[in-house]
């Protein structure tokens, strides 16, 4: 996948797909985090991310990769961890997924972590559309001077703390203490 393809292809999905503004710096990071958790939990917060605090199933997709080191096992063993921490992790099969997708190429790299539910799970049965699934949390990176494995996999661990920070603030009256089902 060239730079110009991966350029074309996070225009598209930045212009399709709901979007959180990623944090610029560490301190916006902190930040971002202490105010999301205090904030009040709003209906699109609900549609995005409410699931009565059930797990996530974890996928990952990597493009390019090998060029810098960095390999989808590498992502799936970080990310993993973070979700098992958090007590949100499960390989069983579920209606929500935690998607990872990385492209990498020529010293360019698109991030995106995005949170799928089956549709039957996001709308009522008397309006599902059919089978598949639905985006409701997305949080797009892009960056065009990344040439080192550590690099990425630091970007996705605060991604990743941002969904589960957000994830927890929106379930927490269904979670039971700090442990989701």
């Amino acid at each position: 996948m060239t730079v110009r393809t991966v350029a074309l292809l996070a225009t598209v999905l930045l212009a399709v797909l709901p979007a959180r503004a990623a944090p610029a710096s560490d301190s916006d990071t902190r930040l971002i985090q202490i105010l999301g958790a205090v904030g009040a939990v709003n209906n699109r917060d609900r549609f995005d991310l409410w699931t009565e605090c059930r797990k996530v199933r974890l996928g990952v997709d990597l493009d390019g990769g090998e060029a810098i080191g960095l390999t989808a096992e590498q992502i799936e063993r970080k990310v993993r961890f973070q979700l098992l921490l958090a007590q949100m992790y499960t390989d069983a099969e579920v209606d929500q997924e935690l998607l990872i997708h990385v492209w990498v190429d020529a010293g360019a790299v698109f991030l995106a972590i995005d949170f799928h539910r089956k549709l039957s799970a996001v709308f009522a049965e008397d309006y599902a559309l059919g089978p598949g699934s639905a985006s409701t949390w997305y949080l797009p990176y892009f960056d065009a001077r990344v040439d080192n494995a550590d690099a990425i996999l630091s970007r996705i661990t605060t991604f990743t703390n941002l969904f589960i920070d957000d994830y927890r603030r929106v379930n927490a009256p269904a979670c039971d203490g700090d442990n989701p089902s």
